[in-house]
């Protein structure tokens, strides 16, 4: 099961937030998506087109940073106020109904959990945010986790109300629900993250990701992985649509992909396909549309980063 979860952390989690971000620049404050294919706003361009080419697949590795920033940056405030606040951590792991306390230099936290009366496991937890300040991270708003199922086909829901986090100049921000399942079958892994709906603000710009549905394989003897499903993501530069089928499929001794397909579309009609199954597991084929024109080549895996959140 831990394979399962890092496999999504590494994998699941960056692909629903892919198409946020197109710039290189891995600052946690740069924006998220700055308008067409480049990761450049450029007037009288659609968002892919001929001249900008591959980019946006190019800088796809480097851009998931700036994404992540806005989770993780939430996610990371949670967590270093409750690794410096230890009587909360240890209240939580007593399962103590409803608790509040002072965080390590102002502001407070409170949490609710919930456990199963029969077997003491914990089955939710809820932490809220009041102004509170640890290890230089200020977070207000709350999250909420529930768990049920077994130990080889478990859920979790982790549900963001309105959290928001600062850390020295960095803001971030996110709302909504991720739902997360994980299935261990003999020595195959299966991971779904899915969701209607989160809201996220970085650097200002605000990201809402809508109908995401993931799902990764992995092969814990072989290490063979695969990846399909899609999202749609919207920002003041319009809508993107991904969507991964067939699966993008890796096997155990490869790098990269050798079958399934990447594609993206743009509200504007613009639209981004890759097509991992060429013969030769080192390239790709691509497919550029500025919704009149098409143009197709090929490429190799090594000259863009998609190696660095593929598989």
């Amino acid at each position: 099961m831990r394979n399962c979860l890092r496999f999504l952390t590494a994998v699941a989690v960056p692909v629903v937030l892919s198409a946020c971000g197109a710039g290189t620049d891995s600052d946690s404050n740069s924006p998220i998506i700055t308008g067409d294919g480049s990761g450049f706003t450029t007037s009288g361009k659609t968002f892919f087109n001929d001249s900008d080419g591959i980019k946006f697949a190019d800088a796809l590795g480097g851009s998931f940073s700036d994404v992540l920033a806005a989770i993780t940056g939430g996610m990371g405030g949670a967590s270093s106020t409750l690794a410096s606040d230890s009587s909360i951590s240890q209240r939580m792991k007593r399962a103590t109904q409803s608790e509040s306390a002072a965080c390590a230099s102002s502001g407070t936290i409170s949490n609710t959990v919930t456990s199963n009366d029969s077997t003491g496991k914990i089955t939710a937890v809820t932490m809220s945010f009041n102004n509170c300040l640890s290890d230089g991270n200020l977070s207000n708003g709350s999250i909420s986790f529930a768990v049920s199922g077994t130990e080889t086909n478990q859920s979790v829901a982790v549900d963001f109300n309105q959290f928001r986090s600062v850390d020295g100049g960095d803001t971030s921000s996110i709302d909504g629900v991720i739902n997360i399942n994980a299935v261990q079958s003999g020595t195959t892994f299966l991971t779904t993250i899915s969701g209607t709906n989160i809201t996220m603000v970085s650097a200002g710009e605000t990201v809402a990701i809508t109908n995401y549905n993931l799902r990764s394989e992995v092969d814990d003897i072989s290490g063979a992985t695969s990846l399909e499903g899609g999202s749609t993501i919207t920002t003041g530069a319009g809508a993107l649509t991904m969507s991964i089928s067939p699966a993008l499929s890796v096997a155990g001794n490869a790098d990269y992909p050798s079958t399934g397909v990447i594609a993206w579309s743009h509200s504007d009609g613009s639209s981004l396909s890759i097509d991992a199954d060429t013969g030769n597991a080192a390239t790709f084929n691509y497919v550029i549309s500025d919704g009149v024109s098409t143009t197709s080549g090929v490429s190799n895996w090594s000259e863009t980063d998609i190696g660095e959140f593929a598989l």
